[in-house]
């Protein structure tokens, strides 16, 4: 990883835009791979079933999209769910515990 080529820095699922991810980026894009859902042309679903197997962190937002049982269950590769919320209710949390 010492060249920091996108393709090997672990992927990082963010579905909404959010101001922390902009204040984020410039820096941990040299450490992380950043999808970001809102900038494809793609459905939600499609952009999943395409990326689904290399994401392993995802990102949420209290504004965002919530992130349901079904979001999860198509993310195989899933270890980390991070939020910039304070509060949890936009997660599905016991899926998290189930998975």
């Amino acid at each position: 990883m010492g060249d920091n080529n996108p393709s090997e820095l672990p992927t990082v699922l963010v579905l909404s835009r959010s101001p922390t991810i902009t204040l984020l980026e410039p820096t941990c894009s040299q450490k992380f791979n950043f999808l970001k859902a809102w900038d494809s042309p793609l459905p939600q679903d499609q952009f999943l079933t395409t990326h689904a197997g290399s994401v392993q962190a995802l990102i949420a937002t209290v504004h965002g999209d919530p992130i349901t049982a079904q979001i999860l269950q198509s993310l195989p590769s899933l270890k980390f769910i991070t939020t910039t919320s304070a509060g949890l209710d936009h997660v599905d949390l016991a899926e998290c515990q189930r998975l």
